[in-house]
């Protein structure tokens, strides 16, 4: 046996068992750090998904009501963008079905007859139109639409934007915003904030037709 052979033949090896030990120990450290990490970080993460949301939900607000001016202009057509709130849409008990509070739509309306621009269109789901928006808040952007065709409960007094054909809004003053926040709705059918939620602002001008978000 060669001298090197004879060294290595005769060095202690650490038994299995003290390996095993200590690799398992490792293993269990490190998995207790990332539980902590983990933790820490699902307040976080949740906030941002909740922010995402609420930002779509804005920019979806401003197209439509953009959707709705350029419509109106070119084809020299009044243009309603509907707003229903609970009234207009109660489908009883189960409050996450209405489009109250949580749904918009186009359309024309000729012959008192409606023609839809764009389907009923929801906001992300967690996202509110807030009850003290301007078209919910003020009785004068409130219309009696046709009785049939636009699958609501009631089309009385249904909130609207209503851009005219050179693209200017029908109402008084010259700003109405709509408020959009986190929330859900309760049981009597009403938009409920939730205690942190954000509150995003989309600003139409009334003589141009004009959306900005605040």
């Amino acid at each position: 046996m060669s001298r090197v052979q004879h060294s290595r033949a005769r060095e202690p090896r650490p038994s299995s068992a003290a390996s095993q030990a200590f690799t398992l120990a490792e293993l269990l450290a490190v998995i207790t750090i990332m539980a902590i990490m983990i933790a820490a970080a699902v307040p976080a993460l949740n906030g941002l998904a909740r922010g995402a949301s609420l930002r779509g939900a804005t920019i979806q607000i401003k197209s439509a009501l953009n959707l709705g001016r350029q419509y109106a202009i070119t084809h020299r057509q009044t243009v309603f963008m509907m707003f229903p709130t609970w009234n207009n849409d109660n489908t009883g008990a189960d409050t996450t079905r209405t489009r109250g509070y949580r749904a918009y739509a186009l359309c024309t309306v000729s012959n008192n007859t409606p023609a839809f621009l764009s389907d009923w269109q929801f906001l992300p789901p967690g996202v509110i139109i807030q009850a003290n928006s301007d078209i919910f808040a003020d009785a004068a952007y409130s219309t009696n639409m046709p009785a049939s065709g636009l699958g609501l409960s009631s089309a009385s007094s249904l909130p609207v934007v209503r851009f005219k054909t050179d693209g200017s809004v029908q109402g008084s003053g010259f700003y109405i915003h709509i408020y959009l926040g986190e929330g859900y709705i309760d049981n009597s059918g009403n938009p409920v904030l939730r205690g942190n939620s954000g509150t995003n602002a989309v600003q139409l001008n009334l003589l141009t037709g004009t959306v900005k978000v605040e």
